[in-house]
Formats: C-alpha cells, structure tokens, sequence
C-alpha cells in the first residue's frame, strides 16, 4: 500500500431518504459528467452521493502507484466502498453488491460490462469502421486512426474523456484492449448479487445488448430497459427519461 493517506470527499444532499451513491465509469474520471443525476434531488427527494473513488477526481491521488496493476485492484476499489459503509463504476459496484452488503437494497448498473470478451466481441464489429492498416500494425497513434477513433467516441460514447488509470486497466483505447482487464470477467459470480437490479443501456451504446444481458439472465431480481435515442450516457442524451426510470426503480421496495 502507499504511505499517503486517503482523503476522499463526497457531496451530499441533507434528506432522511436513503441515499444514491454514485460512482462514475472508467477508473480516471471524475463524476462531473454524471451530474444530470442532480434532478433526482429537487425532482424526487433522493440523495445524491457523488463519489471520487480513490485516485479519481477530488480524492487522493497516489501518483508513486501510477502504472502499478498489482495497486489498482477491484479488492482495493471494492474495500473503500465498504469503509464507506455504502465500475470502474458499474464494475466496481457490482462487485461489491456481490458482498451483498448490509444495507444496499437497490444496485443500478449503466451501459456496465460483465467481461472483456464480450466488450471486445462489440469493439470487433466496430472497428469495422476503422483503419485496418494501422491496428494491424500497432500504429493506433496515427492521425487517420485517431481521427476515426474519435467518431467512433462521438457516435458511441459522446465524446468521454479517459484518464490514466483507464488506459492502464484497459489500454490505449476502448476498442484495442491491452491493459489489466483483458481477460476480466464477473459472469460467474453475478450469481451472488441479492439486490434488486436495474441494467440500463442504450440502442447506440458501446455496451450493446450481449455486453450487459448476463446481469438480466443471472441475477436473480433484475430488470432491463433499453434507451432509443442514446448512445453510452442516456442520462445528458435522454435525461428526463432515465431520471424518472431511476426514480422509479429507487422508490420501489
């Protein structure tokens, strides 16, 4: 472990109602881009816990760990959730849904994946649609490629920006994975989450239907819905619409 101490800061909304903690995607960036979620406070009376996971954002950052993989573990992300008494947002989350817990009675998974293979299958099909010539021979840093790269981000994921510890756990990019979480997968264990489930993805999403449906065929209490008109953040595309359907889900028993 490193010698620094960690100092995380959360923002929180006073109200008696169980909170919402939410934790962004990717491993770098900062929760700023999920702030749409806000409307449940004034809207619905939910409480609105926007978490810097370690490394991220406003917590501390461990710059002697940076590159270091053996570090930047799902068991180190997944045991400050539990100090917290509380994937890769989505990732990390269920992970430690399938510590079921004390407490966590609802789990919202966003545009989540449950292995790298069936993300790299999807990223297969859409590098279709890039320059062939500079993945094969590793030259991703080209102009061309890069400049093909970042429609592929604007049609599928609206332009997110990824930070360090995103290019060390999966790599360069989303589509050429080389990082840590290569070979990653939670299929086998979706079995152990008792919370009731909401998976959430978008008809354009970079996490399309295979990525995300072992959650619904698993997990005991799940359900599925799908956003039309969005690609991976339906929450700024589509806002009012999964802000209700979250809603919903949170005010269920």
């Amino acid at each position: 472990m490193s010698s620094q101490p960690a100092i995380t800061k959360e923002d929180i909304q006073a109200s008696n109602r169980r909170p919402l903690l939410v934790i962004r995607s990717g491993s770098s960036a900062p929760p700023e881009y999920m702030l749409s979620l806000a409307d449940l406070g004034p809207s619905y009376s939910i409480p609105i816990v926007f978490y810097n996971q370690l490394g991220c954002g406003r917590s501390t950052h461990i710059r002697e760990k940076y590159g270091d993989g053996e570090f930047w573990t799902e068991d180190l992300l997944c045991d400050e959730l539990d100090n917290l008494l509380q994937k890769l947002g989505g990732i990390f989350a269920s992970r430690f849904a399938m510590r079921q817990p004390k407490g966590l009675n609802h789990l919202i998974v966003a545009s989540t994946p449950t292995s790298a293979t069936l993300w790299i299958q999807t990223a297969e099909r859409f590098k279709a649609n890039l320059p062939q010539n500079h993945d094969d021979a590793g030259t991703t840093s080209d102009p061309e490629y890069e400049a093909a790269l970042h429609h592929y981000y604007i049609r599928h994921v609206v332009g997110l920006i990824f930070g360090r510890l995103n290019c060390l756990q999966s790599g360069p990019s989303e589509i050429h994975i080389t990082g840590t979480l290569k070979n990653w997968s939670m299929i086998d264990d979706l079995h152990k989450i008792t919370a009731s489930v909401l998976v959430l993805n978008s008809r354009s999403d970079k996490a399309q239907d295979e990525v995300v449906e072992p959650f619904y065929r698993i997990v005991p209490r799940c359900k599925w819905l799908q956003f039309a008109e969005s690609s991976h953040l339906p929450f700024w595309e589509e806002r009012e619409k999964p802000t209700q359907v979250v809603a919903d889900f949170l005010r269920e028993i």
